[in-house]
């Protein structure tokens, strides 16, 4: 399972990433071992249209309960100076498409009131720095 930590702050390293997951999900059970982090890296989106930079962190687990209790506990917390959000990430690819809801279909809901099936952002630049389980031993 991979979780995704939202808006981290720009200087944020994959290493930095990787310890502040690290001791956030260190428990009683692997007090000294290393937790079971496959991976991380740091996302760096550039936004042509409003020329604006956004920073997001990617951690993979290889299991799901760990990386539950990586949402719980570091929801909200502090990475350097920042809160940061944090939830499950969903991969998708441009060519996904977006859907309505049978219920809507049903109900004729009007299309005007409703919000573009395709909200994504149309010209995107992302740059990966990214860190597997051996680099960080």
């Amino acid at each position: 399972m991979e979780i995704l930590f939202s808006h981290i702050p720009s200087h944020t390293t994959p290493s930095d990433l990787y310890r502040f997951v690290q001791a956030g999900i260190k428990s009683w059970w692997f007090p000294f071992g290393r937790p079971p982090i496959l991976g991380c890296e740091i996302l760096e989106i550039y936004d042509e249209e409003s020329r604006e930079y956004e920073y997001h962190g990617i951690v993979r687990f290889d299991d799901l309960k760990t990386a539950e209790r990586a949402i719980k506990r570091l929801n909200g917390r502090f990475l350097f100076d920042q809160h940061v959000r944090v939830r499950e990430y969903c991969r998708r690819s441009p060519g996904d498409r977006r859907f309505i809801s049978e219920e809507d279909l049903l109900t004729g809901q009007s299309n005007e009131r409703r919000r573009p099936l395709d909200r994504r952002r149309p010209v995107l630049q992302v740059k990966r720095q990214r860190l597997s389980s051996e680099e960080s031993a």
